[in-house]
C-alpha cells in the first residue's frame, strides 16, 4: 500500500482496523504522524457532536428576558460547533503560518521520502531537482536518498532527504528566502526538530528526528550549496 492509498482510506474511516493500514502505518513514520492527527481530529467532532443542548438548557437557570424565536435549528448548530471545533483542532495541531510552520507543512506532505535506506536516490533526479537552482557537492554531505522539485512559498525549490545517523533528514534548500538569523524549527507531536539557516542571498532547512545532530550537517551543507540563480 502506497501512502496516497493510505491516507485515503484512513479520511473515510480513521477507527477503521484493517490490517493493511496497520502494517503501512507501522512502516511508515510519516504516515503514523498523519494518522494521529486524523484521530485527534476524529476526537474533537466526536466529543462535539456528543454535546447535549438540552441538558445543558435544562442545568440553566430560567431566562428573564423575552424568548427570541430560534433561529439555527439544533442540528445545524450542533454541526457548526463540531466545524469550528475541528478547524480549532488541526490549527493546534498544525504549525503557525512562518518559515518554520512552511516548512514543517511541507514535510507532511511528502511523507514517502521518510525512510530509512542506504539507496541513494538517481543522479538524473538529483540534477533534475537542483538544475538552475543550486551548484552541490555531493561528496560534502551524507548519502542522498531523495530528491525532487517542491512547490514552496511560491516557488520550485529542492527538497532532498539525507540519511542522517538517527534515521531520515529532511533538507530544503531556498536560494530566494533570505533571512537575517537563524530559527530554530520543532514540532513536538512528530518528534522533529532542526533549524532554517542563512546562506547567502537564501537559507536552507534542516529537518530530523529529536536526537539528530545537525551541527555538522549545517558545516557540510553551508560548504557543498552554492546559489546558482
Amino acid at each position: 500500500m502506497d501512502c496516497e492509498r493510505f491516507r485515503a482510506e484512513l479520511l473515510s474511516d480513521p477507527a477503521d482496523d484493517n490490517p493493511a493500514l496497520q502494517a503501512h502505518e507501522a512502516a511508515c513514520g510519516g504516515c503514523a504522524a498523519y494518522a494521529q492527527r486524523a484521530r485527534r481530529a476524529e476526537a474533537l467532532i466526536a466529543r462535539a457532536l456528543r454535546f447535549d443542548v438540552t441538558a445543558d438548557k435544562a442545568a440553566q437557570p430560567a431566562p428573564v428576558r423575552k424568548r427570541w424565536p430560534r433561529l439555527v435549528p439544533v442540528g445545524m448548530a450542533a454541526a457548526i460547533v463540531a466545524a469550528v471545533i475541528l478547524g480549532v483542532g488541526q490549527g493546534l495541531l498544525r504549525p503557525t503560518d512562518t518559515m518554520e510552520g512552511d516548512v514543517l507543512e511541507h514535510w507532511q506532505h511528502e511523507p514517502y521520502s521518510w525512510v530509512v535506506t542506504d539507496q541513494p536516490v538517481d543522479s538524473p533526479k538529483l540534477r533534475k531537482a537542483i538544475a538552475g537552482k543550486v551548484v552541490l557537492d555531493e561528496s560534502q554531505l551524507p548519502t542522498i536518498t531523495y530528491a525532487h522539485s517542491c512547490f514552496f512559498r511560491g516557488k520550485w525549490v529542492p527538497h532532498l532527504v539525507v540519511q542522517g545517523k538517527q534515521g531520515p533528514v529532511m533538507v530544503m534548500l531556498l536560494p530566494s528566502e533570505e533571512i537575517g538569523k537563524p530559527m530554530t524549527v520543532e514540532f513536538v507531536e512528530e518528534n522533529l526538530e532542526g533549524i532554517v539557516m542563512p546562506h547567502g542571498q537564501g537559507s536552507i532547512a534542516i529537518v530530523g528526528v529529536e536526537g539528530e545532530s545537525l551541527q555538522s550537517l549545517q558545516q557540510s551543507l553551508s560548504r557543498a550549496v552554492e546559489w546558482s540563480i
